[in-house]
């Protein structure tokens, strides 16, 4: 266990950046453990949404629930979305958005744990304690989300607002707090 912690002191990341070729290979061997699906569970909920921001009469006037849904809808997410998906097709848009937030998560955990204990190696054992409780997905449903749902996109804006909340940088923090809030307000509520 020594030589193994003494390698990993004698390893020198550049600057104050996480080593980002580490935070792929978790963040892709998390993706290869829990997988990913695309149009189930609360992803059909928002996929149906999108269509309706090109064309309004794409929803049945007499679907009530869709129509209550887009009018007290509160995020922002899929209308980001929304111009991607209209050139690219449904799939790939939302699957680059679905990786892009699990790398943030991992670059989030990274974040804190450097912040929290100022030390490379812990937060590198952070991030491989993150890759390796991919086995038990139904304790932590955001990070271990399957598909790309609004909770799931927020992670990492709540994760670096608390790493900037800690370094006392306020008006980050609640900037991102802020872009959270936008994409789903009950998860940011909580932090």
């Amino acid at each position: 266990m020594h030589r193994i912690t003494a390698f990993l002191h004698r390893i020198r990341w550049p600057g104050a950046l996480p080593p980002l070729g580490f935070l792929v290979l978790a963040a892709g061997v998390n993706l290869l453990v829990v997988g990913y699906t695309f149009g189930n569970l609360d992803q059909l909920l928002y996929l149906a949404l999108v269509p309706r921001y090109f064309d309004p009469s794409t929803i049945h006037p007499n679907d009530v629930y869709l129509s209550l849904f887009f009018s007290r809808s509160y995020t922002t997410l899929f209308l980001l979305l929304a111009p991607l998906i209209r050139w690219f097709g449904w799939e790939w848009p939302v699957f680059t958005a679905f990786a892009l937030v699990k790398l943030g998560i991992f670059w989030g955990i990274w974040a804190l744990a450097k912040r929290f204990t100022h030390d490379r190696l812990a937060a590198a054992l952070a991030v491989l304690f993150l890759v390796m409780n991919g086995y038990m997905k139904e304790l932590s449903v955001q990070y271990y989300s399957i598909n790309f749902i609004c909770r799931f996109a927020a992670i990492p804006f709540l994760l670096f607002g608390l790493e900037r909340l800690m370094a006392r940088r306020f008006t980050v923090s609640a900037v991102l707090f802020g872009l959270a809030f936008q994409i789903h307000a009950m998860s940011t509520l909580y932090w």
